[in-house]
């Protein structure tokens, strides 16, 4: 019995981990590891999934918190905005030759070597 009450807690965890991830990228395998991070920072109580801080213990953050927060953590797995016209806040995609842009915080939240493939992928990085 305990058994399956766990297969059923990683289930319900897992599923709301891709659905959040889901929404993050479109690229299924960034949305594989995202759902990986996300599952460590969820677990399942008698009120629902609750969020838990890098340490393993609950906190009173939302699932939009930490939305937010892997965003902030992973931005090289997050696709960037989908808006077109004028609702779009920058170019994400190919209007610059096919070139990625980001931020000047992105990139500088991101690791050395994700910098340096970056640079070397044609990658710009623009003022925030």
């Amino acid at each position: 019995m305990e058994e399956l009450n766990a297969n059923i807690k990683r289930g319900q965890i897992k599923t709301t981990a891709a659905k959040i991830a889901a929404g993050l990228t479109k690229d299924t395998a960034r949305a594989g590891l995202l759902e990986q991070q996300i599952s460590a920072r969820l677990t399942l109580t008698d009120d629902g999934i609750k969020v838990l801080d890098d340490s393993g213990q609950l906190t009173v953050s939302t699932l939009d918190d930490l939305t937010a927060t892997i965003k902030t953590a992973y931005p090289f797995l997050v696709d960037g905005s989908q808006a077109n016209g004028s609702g779009a806040t920058r170019s994400q995609g190919r209007a610059d030759g096919g070139r990625k842009q980001v931020s000047r915080s992105d990139f500088d939240s991101m690791a050395q070597s994700e910098r340096a493939k970056f640079v070397k992928d044609g990658g710009k990085v623009i003022s925030d």
